[in-house]
Formats: structure tokens, C-alpha cells, sequence
């Protein structure tokens, strides 16, 4: 390692060709379960995607994706006669199509039966070369995510007292759930610290330093719902995804995280815009950036510029027309 951090033996100009960044995920409405299954794990290791869901009952509705909307790879769901890797190939360099079986759904409903989660999965990542370090990293954030049953918590993520329990007077249960949701997390945490501590600064640790930040946020964020001090405070939390630029410089999701890590305080929410629009800045895929724009309009609402989340909103429906 160099003196910034920076792996000597990868160049800055060949580290960047060779990140991991943007993806595109092609499913139907049909598809969405399995699609939505890895959408989210996409979410949690920091890889910016664009989530294409194609319209088979009326072909003049869908995308006109070109190569102006370059991907690193593009993931096709349940693609059984190529269709979208033909009609779309030029916008992704690797392309992989995965299942969508019984099996699968089955895995999802219940994430011990992970036979067909490893069928699928090796299947995603065999575009890697064998013993290539990001493939063995999303190998092990995968088996945590699956072991942990993280898809559930992120898609059940709102943790705000229901109508339904406040009219039972069940607020010891959703507290009791809170807790165990949060013990959950923390064991993520360490599941994720042990892994960061056996694997080095190799190419791809980027992405656990990302997804055991976007863990402790959880912890934190449950944590101050439940009326508990904080476990990591926002500098602790920044400090960490500002490490992931001295091993890849050019990992600009971590801007996104950092937004939502500062917006956990009203006083620091200003920080997040900031930190949102830095990512709309150095994300290189207008299909990706439309996401980024959305999210910046949320956080202008949050801050209180209607105008300005308007603007945004308008720039993330033009990036995909």
C-alpha cells in the first residue's frame, strides 16, 4: 500500500476500469420477487443499479437503453430466449441471466433453504475470474445476508409505531420486535467486523466497509427510536466511509450513505443535500443517476425546498428518457 492508501499494484486509471459500480437488473412484473430479492442486496453492499422492469405486454413502453447508458454488467432475470441480452447487450460488457424457479421463491420465503440461493448465485459472479477479490468479497456479504436474513429487515424497515398497535395497546410487542430486529443488526455488525479483519485492503473491501456502515446506521437509528444512546455517532460513521477512498477513489456511493447517515440528526441535515448531490456529480450512468436525483429530491423535502426537490425530481425523469 502507498502512503494515501492506494494499492500500488492497480493505477488509479485501471483501478476505475476495473470497479465494480453500476449495474442493470432487466426483470418483468412476473420476475419482481426474485428481482426484488437481489435489488436489495445490491442496495446494501453500495452498488449503484438501475432496476429496469420491462413491460411485455406493451414493447413501445419500455426504455430505449443504448450504449450512452453504460453498465459494468447488466442482470436479467428469468431471460429464457435472450431477449434482453440481445435487444440490450451493448449497454453492460458482462451480462448474466439468473433463474426464477420454485426453488428460488421457496429460498426467499425462508432463507434456510439456500440451495438454490448458491445455484443462483455462483451463477451471477461466475463473470468473475476464479480467486478475483470482489468476487470473494460479494461471495461472503452475500452468505451473510442470506444467514442473517437481512431482505426481510430492509423491506420491513419502518419502524414507526403502527395504527394497528397503537388501537391494541401492543406497544411492549413492537418494542420487544424492535429489540430483537436490533440484537439482529449488531450480529450483522460483527459478522461483517470479522470479515474485514480476515480479508485486508484488497480490491472489493470497499464494499464491506459500505455495508458495515449501512449496518451500524441500523443499529443506530433503532437504537434512537428506542430511546437508547447511539452505539457509533455520525463522525465515527463518516470517518469510516471516508476510509473507502484511500483503497477505491472513485466509490461514489459512498456520498449517498453518508447523506443518510447525517440525516439520522435534523441539526446535520443540510450535510445530507450535500453529501447527495456530490453523488449525482460523480455517478458516470444517467439510468443510475435518475435513482440518485430522486433520492435528492427527497432529502430537499426533508430540508424544506420544494422548489429545489421539484428541479431534482424533473433531472432524475429526464436521465431515463
Amino acid at each position: 500500500m502507498s502512503e494515501s492508501g492506494i494499492r500500488e499494484d492497480v493505477p488509479s486509471k485501471q483501478l476505475k476500469e476495473y470497479r465494480v459500480g453500476e449495474l442493470c437488473i432487466i426483470h418483468s412484473m412476473n420476475n419482481y420477487a426474485t428481482a426484488n430479492y437481489f435489488k436489495e442486496f445490491f442496495k446494501w453492499v453500495g452498488l449503484s443499479f438501475f432496476d429496469f422492469v420491462y413491460n411485455e405486454n406493451n414493447e413501445e413502453m419500455n426504455l430505449k437503453l443504448d450504449s450512452s447508458n453504460h453498465f459494468d454488467f447488466m442482470v436479467c432475470v428469468d431471460d429464457k430466449e435472450n431477449k434482453w441480452k440481445v435487444k440490450y447487450g451493448e449497454i453492460a460488457s458482462l451480462k448474466v441471466d439468473i433463474p426464477d424457479n420454485f426453488d428460488l421463491r421457496q429460498s426467499i420465503k425462508n432463507p434456510n433453504v439456500e440451495n438454490s440461493l448458491d445455484e443462483v448465485w455462483k451463477r451471477m459472479f461466475s463473470i468473475f475470474k476464479e480467486g478475483d477479490s470482489y468476487a470473494k468479497t460479494f461471495d461472503a456479504l452475500f452468505k451473510i445476508y442470506v444467514k442473517n436474513n437481512i431482505f426481510h429487515k430492509l423491506i420491513n424497515n419502518n419502524y414507526q409505531l403502527s395504527i394497528d398497535y397503537q388501537e391494541k395497546y401492543e406497544v411492549g410487542k413492537f418494542l420487544n420486535e424492535l429489540n430483537e430486529e436490533n440484537e439482529q443488526w449488531k450480529k450483522t455488525v460483527d459478522d461483517l467486523t470479522k470479515f474485514r479483519e480476515d480479508f485486508g485492503d484488497r480490491l472489493g473491501i470497499e464494499h464491506v466497509i459500505y455495508t458495515k456502515v449501512y449496518s451500524q446506521r441500523k443499529v443506530s437509528e433503532i437504537s434512537g427510536i428506542l430511546g437508547e444512546k447511539m452505539l457509533y455517532s455520525t463522525q465515527e460513521l463518516l470517518d469510516s466511509l471516508n476510509s473507502i477512498y484511500k483503497i477505491n477513489p472513485y466509490f461514489y456511493m459512498a456520498e449517498s450513505l453518508k447523506a443518510k447517515v447525517v440525516a439520522m440528526n435534523m441539526e446535520d441535515l443540510v450535510f445530507s443535500v450535500i453529501y447527495m448531490k456530490n453523488c449525482t456529480e460523480l455517478c458516470p450512468s444517467d439510468a443510475c443517476n435518475s435513482f440518485h436525483y430522486y433520492r435528492l429530491g427527497k432529502f430537499f423535502e426533508k430540508f424544506n425546498r420544494p422548489q429545489m426537490s421539484k428541479t431534482a425530481y424533473e433531472i432524475s425523469y429526464k436521465k431515463i428518457l
